[in-house]
């Protein structure tokens, strides 16, 4: 989700390095200063939509619809509060039926969220308050794990301790109370220009798609006429055959979880093998002789490409 421009890896979108505990610092509760809402009634009352249907379509699982992600947001995303604002060390909870509640917070330290294999996946940073008039105990996520200030966060709060809040299975997602609904859903789908692109699209094989035919196109746009119908045909075929890929690597990390086998390596292969598969195998049907020549301004790149280590393996 691309409103994540910080996560707990690096400042910008990282994927290549695993956080510590000794890369986590302290952080004041001014890094979530402001006035927020939560995304949860703008998801029941259909502003979200667009981004349900958004990921649906990203996901490589074909029984994947909007519907599924609905389901998914409505129980992750719930909260009883729907606005909350933060002024120096005073949390402000204003709850569905309008009810307002405010307390001073001090600092409690943080807690990593770790995942099945031991990993740090995220900080929550911990706050406590004496007063009986608020829930005692608060923590955020916003995907940092240093000073900084917040551009959305997770909250989790109660009264049964920081521990209980840790095995929580919701997942409140508040923004800034200034976004319209069109604002979020840009955050949401990456549509901000001013933001950073992901620079891992390629990494995806439903990607890798799109990546293969405009391989091909413009492979086909370098050489004669009378061969492009033979390009097209196996770059046809070659995007058929992406099902069983997606098949294969699935059942490879169900019996070993993927760290050896790396999906850049994989999409790596599938960049080499469209320019390979489209220029130098047998045609689907009569076609002049295999078109080398196209292939020579590519040679330089894919030696690099395939002597390339990916960091993360």
């Amino acid at each position: 989700m691309r409103v994540c421009r910080r996560t707990a890896t690096t400042t910008v979108h990282g994927h290549d390095e695993q956080l510590t505990e000794n890369d986590i610092r302290d952080r004041t509760l001014s890094d979530f200063a402001g006035a927020w809402k939560s995304l949860h009634p703008f998801l029941l009352n259909g502003d979200l939509d667009k981004f349900c249907q958004h990921r649906a379509e990203e996901d490589e699982d074909s029984s994947t619809t909007k519907d599924t992600y609905w389901e998914k947001y409505k129980t992750s995303w719930q909260c009883d509060a729907e606005k909350i604002s933060i002024n120096g060390d005073t949390i402000t909870f204003t709850y569905g039926d309008g009810k307002t509640v405010s307390a001073e917070y001090t600092y409690a330290g943080y807690q990593p969220k770790r995942n099945d294999e031991g990993k740090i996946r995220s900080v929550r940073y911990q706050f406590e308050t004496t007063s009986a008039d608020a829930p005692k105990y608060v923590q955020f996520n916003d995907h940092g794990h240093e000073p900084g200030e917040a551009e959305h966060f997770h909250i989790y709060f109660g009264n049964d301790g920081f521990d209980a809040l840790m095995s929580g299975k919701t997942n409140p997602f508040f923004v800034k109370d200034a976004l319209s609904a069109e604002d979020i859903l840009d955050e949401l789908m990456g549509h901000d220009h001013g933001e950073e692109k992901d620079e891992h699209v390629w990494l995806s094989l439903k990607n890798a798609k799109t990546l293969v035919g405009a391989i091909a196109d413009a492979l086909a746009g370098a050489i004669p006429t009378r061969q492009q119908d033979t390009y097209a045909a196996n770059a046809a075929a070659y995007i058929e055959s992406f099902p069983r890929w997606t098949q294969t690597i699935r059942q490879l990390w169900t019996v070993r979880p993927i760290r050896p086998f790396c999906l850049a390596t994989v999409s790596r292969s599938v960049i080499w093998w469209t320019i390979t598969v489209c220029a130098t195998t047998p045609p689907l049907r009569a076609a002049p002789p295999r078109p080398r020549p196209a292939l020579k301004p590519f040679r330089s790149l894919l030696r690099r490409w395939m002597s390339w280590t990916c960091p993360a393996c």
